[in-house]
């Protein structure tokens, strides 16, 4: 049957045949949706990213502007500066890196400032720097 071109009957007919349809394809949407919802609520770890910390980080995050400086060395450098070539270009992938600071573990952004005594966490088996990423 061609809508155009058929009686009305005919197109009263498709119309609510139509409509009959879009309210059921609605309401399967509709419960979709809130089990979907329901889901997600209960279990949040199902769209979690990688390396997505729940509530807290396990160390403090360093801030330059909130230190005393006093308790640390005077010379304060950027957290990049303390790292090769290398490690800088890969260092754009991370939020925070973990750094010790007079043997107190840290999370501090790439571009923060630290003390030049700061030392970088590596891992053992790879050498390559910690911390959390973007992603």
């Amino acid at each position: 049957m061609n809508f155009f071109w058929g009686s009305i009957s005919e197109k009263i007919h498709h119309i609510e045949t139509a409509r009959e349809f879009l309210q059921l394809y609605g309401l399967f949407t509709g419960v979709f949706c809130i089990g979907l919802g329901l889901i997600f609520a209960y279990r949040p770890s199902l769209v979690q990213v990688k390396n997505y910390l729940p509530f807290e980080y396990p160390y403090p995050i360093w801030d330059s502007k909130r230190q005393p400086l006093t308790q640390f060395s005077a010379n304060f450098v950027l957290a990049k500066s303390l790292l090769s070539y290398k490690e800088k270009m890969l260092s754009c992938r991370f939020k925070y890196l973990l750094i010790a600071i007079d043997g107190k573990m840290y999370f501090a952004s790439p571009n923060e400032m630290v003390p030049e005594n700061t030392m970088i966490i590596r891992t053992k088996s790879g050498n390559t720097i910690c911390g959390i990423s973007r992603i």
